[in-house]
């Protein structure tokens, strides 16, 4: 069975947002920053329990040599649902208050621009 990925909507801007902000500092950082994001969202969706807990339902992912974690939620039987990208430094108020949306952006990941 295929899991299949949702994003929440803040959490596209997260990413976009970030993406820009490498690629701004040195050409192909940001595409080296989304390459990294596709491998973390690969081991999510094989094995999301392999993951820290962040809160009661959230998990946590770190994005190897990038300061940023996604935080996902498991969905039964086979969703997860991305809550957002963070930044190490930036306060996980950020996240926490992120409702539950009933619609979540479409599946897959968003892309750089």
């Amino acid at each position: 069975m295929t899991s299949r990925l949702r994003f929440h909507p803040a959490a596209v801007r997260d990413i976009a947002a970030a993406a820009r902000w490498y690629e701004g500092r040195i050409t192909g950082l940001g595409v080296e920053f989304m390459s990294t994001l596709d491998s973390v969202l690969a081991a999510v969706l094989e094995n999301p329990r392999r993951f820290p807990i962040a809160t009661a339902s959230r998990r946590r992912a770190l994005l190897g040599r990038f300061p940023y974690a996604l935080i996902f939620e498991t969905l039964d039987p086979d969703g997860i649902r991305i809550i957002a990208c963070h930044h190490h430094r930036q306060s996980p108020k950020r996240w926490r208050v992120r409702e539950r949306p009933g619609a979540y952006a479409g599946l897959g990941r968003p892309p750089i621009r």
